[in-house]
């Protein structure tokens, strides 16, 4: 079977068939429908999604299940969201930006551009998770004030996400994406 994935297509929904006339909405449900010979095509649109194949390992390698971009198509898995945001300005001579942020962030984007993290790297309780992790790079700065253009703090205290833009400017103007899910593609089995 060929299975397509649309977000863009009007009517595109996980509840239809997958056909070309009537796709689905989500690489997620593609791959709930995949049996090992099967293709599934993807058209264009980011897809925030963190794509996983549910089945198991079917056993034989010449048995290949096909995830691929339909044609002429640029598809793009992210694992970032958009953030939807009231920003203020903090006080001083230097333009960072402030927003109320419950979870921890490590990865922000702001017009693709990934910025510079400051304070400890990664997620603070990873350490805690691993017996010891360390990683090879703990800390870049302690807070607002190693802050740079084109760098980012969260500020686990205050419960918020402070951003000073590359060239200044407020956030709002501008498309800030924060990382949500931990990965990207998980396929078991044989893939194309």
């Amino acid at each position: 079977s060929t299975y397509y994935v649309s977000q863009n297509a009007p009517g595109a929904a996980d509840a239809n068939p997958g056909t070309e006339a009537q796709p689905l909405l989500t690489v997620n449900a593609a791959l709930a429908k995949v049996q090992p010979g099967d293709t599934v095509y993807v058209a264009d649109g980011i897809y925030r999604e963190d794509v996983r194949y549910p089945g198991k390992d079917w056993g034989n390698p010449e048995l290949r299940i096909t995830l691929a971009a339909a044609p002429g198509s640029q598809p793009i898995v992210s694992g970032s969201d958009v953030l939807q945001a009231q920003w203020e300005r903090l006080p001083g001579d230097r333009p960072i930006y402030a927003t109320p942020r419950e979870s921890y962030t490590q990865m922000v984007f702001v017009d693709a551009a990934r910025l510079r993290q400051i304070g400890l790297q990664g997620h603070p309780q990873r350490p805690e998770k691993r017996g010891g992790f360390r990683y090879q790079k703990q800390w870049d700065g302690k807070g607002l004030e190693d802050m740079v253009p084109g760098s980012f703090y969260y500020d686990a205290e205050g419960k918020r996400l402070c951003v000073w833009a590359a060239d200044g400017s407020d956030p709002a103007g501008h498309l800030v994406e924060v990382a949500m899910r931990p990965g990207g593609i998980t396929l078991r089995g044989t893939w194309t």
